[in-house]
């Protein structure tokens, strides 16, 4: 017998035997999840759980000065546009159902712990922040095969996300309407790891049945993200319908109490619906009032190349802020700016907002040179469910004042066109 303290609650559990292999042996070998990093290796628990051995009994969160300057800075933009965001922090699997299995080496208090710690620090941040004090009641929070959250976690997050959307002055200003969440014919949902696991064993594991829900507006019809909402969702596909059939952004707008725009994208990581979102004209013609922004505490949220594209896109094309532009076009494959000549402007404070007029990649190389002959590349690699524009905005390099030379480009083979490059400053 076990037990554990979680939000004040002592919680007593007979874990069951881990066994890795309860499919087939193709599951211990590292072979089998070369296309599927994230998975590591599926272990099998009690009641039917499979769990991931590389995110689901992560325990470990915390945040270095590097990353809490560029969340920082984040922060501060979005506040400067008056936008407030609210962190919905989702918590991993291991950390609410540990119940179902005893993963050597995992120390659930820990985890719960080191959560409630990201939570706090995120606040200091400036960040308004959703993060459920405790899950001891909570039986359904995840799908057993799957990932996602099921429509008992999806509303539980909701319900705290409206808690702390509700104590915002700029709730007041949101326009607000009453909605009704219903309950329908329960579905058959196929999980990610139900399916791996049939592919890769030839097994059968039946599908999870799930209650279905729909929200609708006690206005009138069920009313989907309407353009000029004051709220604005960008996540996962947790926030997604077909993926986790959850109804998050349904059971945010019963418990709101307000209309919400839903930009999240299925498969894209936690930056991709950011990134699609703030490069879109949706973005630039209309400022919402509050972004909620869901968050798997487990996902890559921490990468440089993220902010460096995130800070500067917030404040959005430079418009009276531009200091230098020059349209370039595209010959094979690379382009290379002159209007930094003689002009003695630095990267410090400066940021580059690029707009090409036929370029729709995903990838492609920007080289920064100073007068000093130093080069600091960045690669623009954007998910295959990121939708281009042709827009991209980059944060140059703060640490020195050196006057710029040029900026070169390296793209795909094949790419024509022009590209309209401006130097914008942030102040």
């Amino acid at each position: 017998m076990k037990f554990f303290l979680i939000a004040g609650t002592i919680l007593f559990f007979s874990f069951p035997a881990m066994a890795e292999n309860a499919y087939c042996e193709a599951l211990a070998e590292d072979e089998t999840y070369k296309e599927n990093q994230s998975y590591k290796k599926l272990i099998t628990g009690d009641e039917g759980w499979i769990f991931r051995t590389k995110t689901d009994f992560a325990d470990d969160f915390t945040i270095n000065l590097a990353l809490e300057d560029r969340l920082k800075r984040l922060h501060d933009a979005f506040q400067k546009k008056d936008i407030e965001v609210v962190i919905a922090l989702l918590p991993t699997r291991g950390m609410v159902h540990y119940d179902k299995i005893d993963y050597v080496g995992y120390d659930p208090l820990k985890a719960g712990r080191d959560y409630q710690d990201l939570a706090t620090h995120l606040r200091k941040i400036g960040y308004i922040v959703a993060a459920p004090e405790s899950f001891s009641a909570q039986t359904s929070f995840f799908y057993k095969q799957d990932h996602h959250w099921r429509p008992e976690g999806a509303k539980l997050m909701a319900m705290t996300v409206a808690q702390e959307i509700k104590k915002l002055p700029a709730y007041e200003e949101i326009e607000q309407m009453p909605f009704r969440t219903e309950k329908e014919a329960d579905i058959d949902h196929t999980g990610t790891f139900q399916k791996f696991i049939n592919d890769v064993c030839g097994s059968n594991i039946p599908p999870e049945k799930v209650p279905a829900y729909k929200t609708y507006s006690l206005q009138g019809n069920m009313l989907t993200d309407q353009p000029d909402a004051g709220i604005v969702l960008i996540g996962t596909s947790n926030s997604t319908h077909q993926a986790s059939h959850a109804n998050f952004p349904g059971f945010l707008k019963e418990a709101i109490g307000a209309d919400i725009q839903n930009f999240s994208v299925s498969g894209g990581g936690v930056d991709t619906s950011i990134l699609d979102w703030l490069s879109s004209d949706d973005y630039v013609s209309t400022k919402p009032k509050i972004v909620i922004w869901e968050i798997p505490v487990y996902q890559n949220y921490k990468g440089e190349p993220f902010y460096r594209q995130a800070l500067p896109a917030v404040y959005g094309p430079c418009a009276d802020k531009t200091v230098v532009s020059e349209t370039i076009g595209i010959n094979q494959n690379k382009f290379k700016t002159s209007m930094l000549e003689g002009k003695n402007i630095s990267s410090k404070n400066h940021y580059a907002y690029l707009k090409f007029n036929e370029f729709q990649g995903r990838k492609f190389r920007l080289t920064i040179e100073d007068e000093e002959g130093n080069k600091k590349p960045f690669d623009f690699r954007r998910s295959k469910f990121y939708q281009p524009n042709g827009v991209y905005y980059l944060d140059l390099p703060q640490d020195k004042d050196i006057p710029l030379k040029e900026i070169k480009g390296l793209m795909p083979e094949g790419t024509s066109g022009t590209v309209e490059i401006n130097i914008c400053s942030y102040s």
